[in-house]
């Protein structure tokens, strides 16, 4: 559970400038043990208790993530860690919690330099009172669905994560909530078009303590991680300017990971919020205020992240890509925009 202490709730001055990639060389680095599987090189590091940069938090733990490597063809990604940073910025204009994702390297013994995001781990702050239980989606889903498989996940369904609930007993007000946060996570991936919000990349967090004799219970959705398969990360430098010109076709072909149910194929993003407001419609407030929201500052900030000095160009974001990158989100804000006023 993010508090205070996060980046996510800092004034926009204090975030990273284009001067500021962080060097993760000689931090305590380690392959992660709690953090969800995925497709790319995850490692755990501290942040030194001597590190100078604003933006980061000292002797906080924090997620060093490498390009996707395709394991068929080897291609390397060297674009797509750029996303979750962007997708950060995203989250904070149009208040969806996304875990504060910022450039940063390390230099390799052969001398080479190779690039990935650092974000920020979204609970176990420096001083922080509470005492995170994490409940991943996948043991979730496990506990309704018999054989349940967590590698490819395709049984992830939403009605299946409304009986994981159901479970819990918990109080209507909670259940509520929790649907309200997770339906924040869907409008975010619909925006951005994120194709792998599976059965490990959400997370019910429950903070259970006794403070001054009182027993303190807190429980709600993870912020929105792992948001790297989206917004164009697949498309080859040389195929951006099609792609551009045939946006609204490119944008209509992503589907959300997550079925409606557990009989039902995958289906696109927008579909999947229209069932979801047919089916709740207090969650229409939600996406009014996300569609109100001015986007514009999202672009400032994709265009600043293309100044960021890049000691590998390899890694750099070029400015086609950034432009590809504002096209999608506009086109599927629009989209979004188009289908709150015919529900």
């Amino acid at each position: 559970m993010f508090t205070s202490q996060s980046q996510f709730y800092k004034p926009a001055d204090t975030e990273q400038k284009p001067d500021e990639a962080v060097s993760i060389t000689g931090w305590y680095l380690d392959t992660p043990k709690t953090y969800p599987e995925g497709s790319r090189e995850k490692k755990e590091v501290f942040c030194p208790s001597d590190n100078t940069d604003k933006f980061l938090i000292k002797g906080h733990r924090y997620l060093f993530k490498e390009p996707m490597v395709k394991e068929k063809s080897g291609h390397t990604f060297y674009w797509q860690f750029w996303n979750e940073v962007i997708a950060y910025k995203l989250g904070r204009v149009i208040n969806v919690q996304v875990p504060p994702a910022f450039v940063a390297y390390r230099k390799l013994q052969n001398g080479k330099i190779e690039y990935g995001a650092l974000i920020e781990w979204f609970y176990g702050y420096p001083n922080s009172t509470k005492n995170i239980r994490v409940l991943q989606g996948g043991s979730l889903m496990s506990n309704v669905i018999e054989g349940f498989d967590r590698v490819k996940g395709r049984q992830h369904n939403f009605q299946s994560i409304k009986k994981t609930l159901d479970v819990f007993n918990f109080d209507p007000e909670i259940q509520s909530h929790l649907i309200s946060e997770f339906f924040r996570m869907l409008v975010l991936d619909a925006i951005t078009g994120n194709t792998d919000r599976h059965q490990e990349n959400w997370e019910i967090l429950v903070d259970m303590r006794i403070e001054n004799d009182d027993r303190i219970l807190e429980i709600g959705f993870s912020p929105a991680f792992d948001n790297g398969t989206s917004l164009g990360y697949e498309i080859f430098e040389e195929n951006i300017s099609n792609i551009i010109n045939n946006l609204n076709a490119y944008t209509k072909k992503g589907k959300q990971h997550l079925k409606w149910d557990i009989n039902s194929s995958k289906i696109n993003h927008f579909e999947f919020i229209k069932l979801l407001l047919a089916e709740k419609p207090a969650l229409k407030p939600i996406l009014q205020e996300i569609i109100n929201a001015d986007i514009t500052p999202v672009f400032k900030e994709i265009d600043n992240l293309t100044r960021f000095i890049i000691k590998n160009e390899k890694y750099r974001l070029s400015e086609s890509r950034a432009n590809l990158v504002k096209d999608i989100i506009k086109t599927r804000f629009n989209e979004l925009k188009e289908l709150n006023a015919t529900n």
